[in-house]
């Protein structure tokens, strides 16, 4: 370290007692010791922004017991590269499970109540990303052997893996950072499940066999929705099939499965779901009865409810039937178990048929503004307060109303949380619907 001294005033030096009369020569042997002991002395190096930033972010949660200190870093990093949208779901999650130490039961309404995925779903909502702002970057099932590229992974992706830390069953979580990419062992931001009363956590999984990859984007997707226009034109077709069916001797009966609307390139099996779907339904009070005997027995609904089911497929729009004769297939025909969550399952109803949908209406679970439960019509997806079950998330398929002043209505929906049971008709409360999707063909 270069030192420059000023010289010490000759006057100064004269007033020390000892010095006095020799202050020329002492001034020479005074500033030698003072460069000496400056010498000598450690240097100090100021920390810079990012490293001060760090540090306390370090401090902050370095007690936490929901974290190791080893991950705190990574965490770090992760927002501070990450996109703006992955910045937004992994702050809200640290959020969560760090500063407000919220767990899976105190989630408002109880929107998680035993599943990992309903606490990101959660996160993902709170920090504007609904279902109607996350892409799916790829989708596959457990055990196809077919994963995605984990090179292709980015901080704040929600992913579904096998969690081989616990019996090789489903987990879903999100992804913020490598802690041994050689072993594809990440640490993830992920809430055990179980209805524990707990917040979630940051910990270390092998993700090497991911399956499904969902990221938050900026702009909303489309989703499968079509424009305006096209909208009022389907709807105009499906009310011409609709008068057709109910009067078949005065209207033209609809003769190609095919219609224009109809791409042709769909798979084989979609195109003869929808030209079984599209036969006109001249069903008459014997057919009725036929049907209800046919199902009386069935596990998954009451008998009562036959008739609102069959009126349903008969009255209802083209897309309509088309979505709950294949739910009816499902269910009653060949019961079929599709494990996962209730939306899931009503996904993957809606992509069997090749069915698209219009948002008419994408609110929120924990806003005031609700769609007006008597608007919907046969075959809508709903999403709505549960409240026979904590007054949770849930989803299902309108059929028909059994007390349409009660706002009580018979839905077809799955039980979620990975029951190995296949969907059922119940009757829920609808009076707090915050979303709705019409099914187009």
């Amino acid at each position: 370290m270069k030192l420059s001294l000023k010289k010490i005033p000759l006057k100064f030096l004269d007033r020390v007692p000892f010095i006095r009369g020799h202050a020329p020569f002492a001034h020479g042997i005074v500033a030698s010791s003072i460069a000496s002991l400056v010498a000598m002395a450690p240097m100090v190096v100021m920390p810079t922004t990012a490293q001060a930033s760090q540090s306390h972010f370090i401090q902050s949660y370095s007690h936490l017991k929901n974290i190791k200190d080893e991950h705190i870093p990574i965490i770090y990093r992760a927002e501070q590269n990450a996109s703006s949208a992955g910045q937004a779901v992994l702050r809200q999650a640290r959020s969560f499970a760090l500063d407000k130490q919220i767990s899976g039961r105190n989630l408002g309404r109880g929107a998680s109540k035993g599943s990992c995925w309903g606490y990101l779903d959660t996160v993902f909502s709170k920090s504007g990303f609904p279902d109607s702002k996350r892409k799916t970057i790829f989708k596959s099932v457990k055990d196809s052997g077919r994963y995605f590229n984990l090179n292709n992974l980015q901080a704040g992706d929600w992913i579904y893996h096998t969690n081989f830390s616990y019996n090789n069953v489903e987990h879903s979580g999100m992804f913020v950072g490598w802690f041994n990419r050689a072993k594809s062992q990440a640490v993830m931001f992920s809430y055990a499940g179980g209805n524990r009363n707990q917040p979630a956590r940051y910990k270390v999984y092998d993700i090497s066999r991911t399956y499904n990859v969902m990221r938050p984007v900026d702009s909303g997707t489309n989703n499968g929705a079509i424009n305006a226009r096209r909208y009022q034109k389907l709807q105009k077709q499906d009310k011409q099939q609709v008068k057709a069916y109910q009067h078949p001797k005065k209207q033209p009966t609809v003769r190609s499965a095919r219609s224009a609307y109809q791409p042709t390139s769909q798979p084989k099996q979609q195109r003869a779901i929808q030209a079984n779907n599209a036969r006109p339904m001249r069903r008459t009070a014997n057919d009725q009865q036929s049907f209800i005997r046919r199902y009386a027995h069935a596990n998954s609904i009451s008998p009562k409810y036959l008739s609102i089911l069959f009126n349903a497929e008969k009255y209802g729009s083209f897309a309509g039937r088309s979505i709950l004769k294949q739910a009816r297939h499902m269910t009653l025909d060949k019961p079929e178990v599709i494990r996962g969550t209730s939306r899931n399952y009503v996904k993957s109803l809606f992509e069997r048929v090749g069915a698209r949908y219009q948002n008419l209406f994408d609110g929120d679970y924990y806003g005031d503004h609700f769609f007006n439960p008597h608007r919907v019509q046969a075959g809508d997806w709903l999403s709505y307060i549960n409240h026979s079950y904590n007054e949770s998330e849930h989803t299902g398929i309108f059929v028909g109303w059994v007390d349409e002043a009660e706002n009580k209505a018979l839905i077809f929906s799955y039980g979620g949380e990975y029951r190995s049971d296949p969907a059922r008709y119940r009757v829920y409360d609808i009076s707090h619907i915050y979303g709705v999707k019409r099914p187009l063909l």
